[in-house]
């Protein structure tokens, strides 16, 4: 196969102003939001896994950002970590359109508030440099606002809006997420463009099949623990096979590697903007 140039005509990204500075994430080296699949039998680990993703970007339940942890279980260990983050940590039993269309209903709120709040914010810097300067329209504001005298100057957050973290946990079976009737439609569609409302999202599964494969090749972290059927690595391999290069006795092989440590190990698979497959999140599985 040649190549040849024949112009000078290049896909570049357009210029833009705006936008936000999130933080980066210490697991991928990116501020790209999250779109996890945790994918392992019972009791294997997901569980904790998940809560990891929290524990290590602390920034996830500081201040307004938030966690919603949806699942008809609330062991032990949830409700610690709801003790320690009460404010933050939000934990809702049933998944289901109504409850979770009401949840990004309050999201929405919040992201328009807080982008309200820093336009106000934004007008008063200006009326604090040079209140000749601002217009008959941005003083009413101010002085409908009372001048930000009661404004909580010292935890609102001036770099970027509200994160939330959506978590759908031990629903086997939910119409919303295996199917592709009128509630999936509700849940995919929004799935898909969780990162245009700042969020991140996981779904902790023991049945990868059932979830609906239009969510699944979304997915941009898989972390997958040990099965005990064989034959479900061998049915979603082809959605990441690119990074073992089609070779699926490496992929079985790395498994059974994890499988044979017996200490909650899983392998994770990020497949975004950079590729890479490791085992937990620390170790770096280099592929021959």
């Amino acid at each position: 196969m040649k190549f040849t140039k024949i112009n000078n005509i290049l896909c570049k990204l357009p210029n833009s102003k705006g936008g936000y500075e999130f933080p980066k994430y210490k697991i991928t080296d990116s501020n790209d939001f999250l779109f996890g699949l945790l994918l392992g039998v019972k009791n294997s680990g997901k569980t904790v896994c998940v809560l990891n993703y929290l524990i290590h970007e602390p920034h996830l339940l500081e201040g307004q950002n938030k966690a919603y942890f949806f699942s008809p279980t609330f062991d032990a260990k949830l409700q610690n970590f709801k003790e320690q983050h009460p404010d933050n940590f939000i934990w809702i039993e049933d998944f289901n359109v109504k409850t979770f269309t009401d949840t990004i209903a309050t999201i929405k709120e919040e992201i328009k508030q807080w982008k309200e709040n820093k336009i106000l914010l934004d007008i008063f810097e200006l009326y604090l440099k040079d209140k000749k300067k601002l217009d008959i329209e941005c003083i009413q504001i101010l002085e409908e606002n009372n001048y930000l005298q009661d404004f909580d100057f010292e935890h609102f957050n001036y770099d970027y809006p509200p994160i939330h973290t959506i978590i759908i946990d031990d629903n086997l079976g939910n119409s919303m997420i295996s199917s592709r009737g009128k509630d999936a439609a509700v849940f995919t569609k929004w799935a898909i463009a969780h990162r245009h409302m700042y969020c991140n999202l996981f779904i902790l599964s023991q049945y990868p099949k059932l979830i609906n494969k239009v969510i699944r090749t979304n997915a941009s972290i898989i972390n997958i623990f040990p099965m005990r059927d064989e034959s479900i690595y061998h049915s979603i391999f082809e959605e990441f096979s690119s990074l073992f290069k089609g070779d699926i006795k490496k992929f079985l092989e790395l498994m059974k590697m994890v499988e044979d440590r017996k200490d909650h190990s899983f392998v994770t698979i990020h497949y975004d903007a950079t590729s890479w497959v490791r085992i937990n999140f620390d170790e770096l599985v280099i592929l021959d």
